[in-house]
């Protein structure tokens, strides 16, 4: 059997509307407010996400955490990836058989993309710099 822990923020919007969408579509979980949690300390932790809303599945053949802004942007979206988890037909994707290790790699990713994405902005935004001040690249490398 699956078990399901819910991390949440007491006044968090994205977290209320999960905490709906959870109870219209029956699925029981464990609620944790963040608030001055030791559990969520540990979360942090283990996985190296801040983000909330956040579940963490644990069964007998695994663990498994789905977290804000990581792997969903929409509540509806982290209850639509929490079923595929609770499914009979999930297997775990695992880069080694160290569960933080995944975690963290999984985080890792999801910032690394993040940054490259805004590289490639600031990047236009200079390129849009120097043509606006008309100086040719060998002036702007001095």
């Amino acid at each position: 059997m699956k078990k399901v822990r819910f991390f949440r923020g007491e006044k968090c919007r994205s977290c209320i509307e999960t905490t709906e969408i959870l109870k219209e579509r029956g699925v029981d979980v464990e609620t944790i407010l963040i608030e001055g949690s030791s559990e969520w300390e540990e979360v942090m932790e283990k996985t190296g996400v801040y983000f909330v809303p956040h579940f963490e599945v644990t069964w007998d053949g695994g663990e498994v955490h789905i977290s804000q802004s990581r792997d969903f942007v929409r509540p509806s979206e982290s209850v639509d990836k929490l079923m595929g988890i609770l499914s009979n037909e999930y297997v775990v994707k695992k880069e080694s058989n160290n569960q933080e290790l995944n975690e963290r790699i999984k985080t890792l990713e999801f910032m690394v993309e993040h940054l490259y994405k805004y590289s490639n902005k600031v990047r236009g935004n200079f390129t849009n710099i120097k043509e606006f001040i008309n100086l040719p690249s060998s002036k702007i490398e001095e």
